[in-house]
């Protein structure tokens, strides 16, 4: 658990760097987390500040699939990040193919209707107690529907 905080965390640092330059980032507050809110963005030649969640997913370049949480925890039914973050933006990194995908999670939600009819159900992942639930769009697939992609050094 302790390994995958630290990895989370680095993965946090990596996207504060990377956006720096474009945006004055700052971290949310607990309140704000808790509505699946990373980060707020102002950009740095002036604008409405705008929030952002932050997703890091090691195995989307192995398996060419994105996971899409839609129940964080089963046994109650408690929806995932998909539906549930009130972020306005996702800002979805794959390490192992230095991608940043950005999409607005009004598009997301959008195509969440299609994606639960045409990608395959993730395995459940297990937690303590429960199980999260998810699907598994194609990369491909996914970056089409992104608002912008970058590529990193990886």
């Amino acid at each position: 658990m302790d390994r995958q905080l630290a990895k989370g965390e680095q993965a946090e640092k990596f996207l504060d760097s990377f956006f720096a330059d474009r945006f004055h980032i700052e971290p949310a507050t607990r309140a704000q987390q808790r509505q699946g809110i990373d980060r707020i963005f102002t950009h740095r030649m002036g604008g409405q500040p705008f929030t952002v969640e932050y997703k890091t997913d090691w195995t989307a370049a192995r398996t060419g699939n994105v996971f899409i949480e839609t129940v964080s925890v089963d046994a109650v039914g408690k929806p995932g990040w998909a539906y549930a973050s009130q972020a306005d933006w996702l800002a979805y990194f794959i390490p192992g193919k230095g991608l940043i995908c950005l999409i607005r999670f009004d598009i997301l939600r959008q195509h969440l209707p299609q994606w639960r009819q045409t990608c395959p159900p993730a395995p459940p992942i297990p937690n303590r107690g429960y199980n999260t639930r998810g699907i598994l769009v194609p990369l491909d697939e996914f970056r089409r529907r992104c608002q912008r992609v970058f590529c990193t050094p990886t």
